[in-house]
């Protein structure tokens, strides 16, 4: 049994039921002190800060929605991991009161449109035309793009935290008490399993497991990254990207639950409050390590890796060697997404509705998009210049970088 104790910043936090009277009795004898090694403090944590937020900046950029559409329901005072999907030309979009539809990239049209009698609480996963969500109930459903109707449901006993791309006819489920499911994702048919032990205390929250040749890499809430064969789930590697060393649970957090990327035969990732990591994939060799903790997850470019910290700053990373470049830190009264490359701007999405746009080169904030009221939730990459938003009211917004303004 778990419980979760709400939190302003950075994410939920889950523990056994037996150690909620210990946490609640930490945050309050330790109001004042460091939640982890970026110097946020608890009170920060539960309550917000007061700084000043960044609206006032010059606008260097045209920038314009090419289509918003209000595809689902909203999900502002919920936790829930809704994210969007690209599959081929489509977006595809789930929303709490059970709400799924498929909307063209190009015009920002509904392509499909189901209305499950379920309540979601996480997707959007699969492709090819086959896409997973998660229920409240504990179970994983899989529709398709051609039948108004569940496929299959497989019940997995606990919620669901995360659920992979279709990757040649096998999907991942992640679930809150720490387990992985892989099922084939035509019929459903369970492949293998597997669980392992969660630390005392750990961020609500799992990674979306990606997959590399005939692998799978799957982020664990201990800082472990494993690598497992995909077709039986047997053990390749792992890899320890957190090590908790502080005096409190709270403090040894070290929870892989943001994006991981896989990009030219390389992987990325980052955990919270440890360390971001580059993989060769193809001589199975470890190229960098670098101190820069995420729980969002990283982007990046042929060039640097960029990470959003838990204290939401924004850090450049040398792609090649990991040396820090540069480091953005006047966004950090807001909770940000992960970041999105676009050739030479790096997007980031906030909790009040905004989307950021820096220079890859310094980190310079070159332009805010207002997109609504509502915190963005996860943000996509469409094109060298665009992006697809997705915020907590539940509108998926498409939106382009047109120029730069000349600067007199």
């Amino acid at each position: 049994m778990y419980c979760v104790v709400a939190t302003h910043y950075p994410r939920a936090i889950k523990c056994s039921a037996t150690y909620f009277l210990t946490l609640l009795l930490c945050l309050s004898l330790c109001a004042c002190g460091s939640l982890s090694r970026t110097g946020t403090s608890i009170g920060d944590m539960l309550f917000g800060k007061d700084d000043e937020y960044l609206e006032d900046v010059p606008s260097r950029l045209v920038v314009e929605k090419s289509w918003s559409v209000s595809a689902v329901g909203s999900f502002k005072n919920d936790y829930l991991p809704l994210t969007l999907l690209k599959d081929k030309n489509y977006i595809y979009v789930c929303g709490p009161g059970g709400k799924f539809e498929a909307i063209k990239l190009s015009d920002g049209s509904s392509t499909w449109r189901h209305s499950l009698n379920e309540k979601l609480v996480a997707g959007v996963g699969g492709g090819n035309g086959i896409f997973l969500v998660g229920n409240a109930r504990g179970e994983v459903l899989a529709v398709s793009d051609k039948l108004e109707e569940v496929l299959w449901r497989r019940s997995l006993g606990s919620q669901v935290l995360a659920i992979s791309k279709n990757y040649k006819n096998t999907v991942i489920v992640r679930t809150e008490d720490n387990q992985s499911f892989a099922f084939r994702a035509s019929d459903g048919k369970l492949r293998w399993k597997r669980k392992d032990p969660p630390p005392a205390l750990t961020l609500k929250g799992a990674s979306q497991p990606v997959f590399y040749g005939d692998m799978t890499f799957l982020g664990l809430d201990d800082g472990r990254l494993l690598v497992l064969r995909i077709r039986d789930g047997k053990f390749h590697n792992e890899m320890k990207l957190g090590v908790g060393t502080g005096a409190s649970d709270l403090d040894r957090i070290v929870d892989i639950d943001g994006t991981m990327v896989i990009d030219d035969g390389f992987f990325f990732v980052s955990a919270y409050q440890g360390r971001t990591a580059s993989i060769d994939l193809e001589r199975n060799k470890l190229v960098w390590v670098a101190p820069a903790p995420s729980h969002v997850g990283l982007g990046v470019d042929n060039q640097r890796v960029y990470v959003t910290t838990p204290d939401n700053h924004v850090i450049a990373l040398d792609r090649d060697n990991g040396e820090q470049i540069w480091v953005n830190d006047l966004l950090l009264d807001t909770i940000l997404t992960a970041p999105i490359s676009t050739g030479p701007l790096v997007a980031v999405g906030s909790d009040r509705g905004d989307i950021y746009w820096l220079s890859s080169k310094s980190g310079q904030v070159m332009e805010r998009t207002k997109v609504g009221s509502a915190a963005i939730a996860s943000l996509v990459h469409l094109s060298k210049n665009s992006i697809v938003s997705f915020d907590k009211g539940g509108k998926v917004s498409a939106i382009r970088v047109i120029a730069y303004r000349s600067q007199s």
